[in-house]
């Protein structure tokens, strides 16, 4: 297993990968359209980056993406890990990935929202340091958080 940036060559699979976790585990299909358009090099184009976790084949089994949204201000998205590597600490080096990225490219704040219904997903940003800043009981009800000290 090796974290890698971002290759456009992986943008079809890396879309798959994420329908195949949101949108089948997680039955999100209102999603899939979107997902399935997505052109991750736009985080990159924007000031930001990706990354993708395969293994030895070159499956995908995780990704990790930062949104820059301010000078100072990133967002954090698109973190899903394959079933198979849930807790077994991948999650965590695709978050270091991103730290690190953040760190040297000054973004100070990190932002981030989630389901609700992702409860693995809460508690790992809230053992990350991430503050609930807002809950949202629509739609998807999403769930708001704040890093301020990256």
């Amino acid at each position: 297993m090796k974290i890698i940036p971002y290759e456009h060559k992986y943008n079809e699979r890396i879309n798959e990968f994420i329908c195949s976790i949101l949108v089948e585990e997680f039955e999100f299909r209102h999603h899939q359209e979107e997902i399935l358009l997505e052109n991750n090099k736009r985080f990159i184009e924007g000031g930001g980056n990706f990354w993708i976790a395969i293994d030895d084949e070159e499956n995908i089994i995780g990704t990790i993406c930062l949104d820059k949204k301010d000078d100072n201000i990133g967002e954090l998205k698109k973190l899903y890990v394959h079933n198979d590597y849930r807790g077994k600490g991948l999650a965590h080096k695709l978050y270091d990935e991103l730290i690190s990225f953040a760190r040297k490219n000054n973004i100070l704040r990190i932002e981030l929202s989630t389901y609700a219904i992702l409860e693995a997903a809460i508690k790992f940003y809230i053992k990350k340091g991430f503050k609930i800043i807002q809950k949202e009981l629509k739609q998807d009800d999403a769930v708001y958080f704040i890093l301020d000290e990256v």
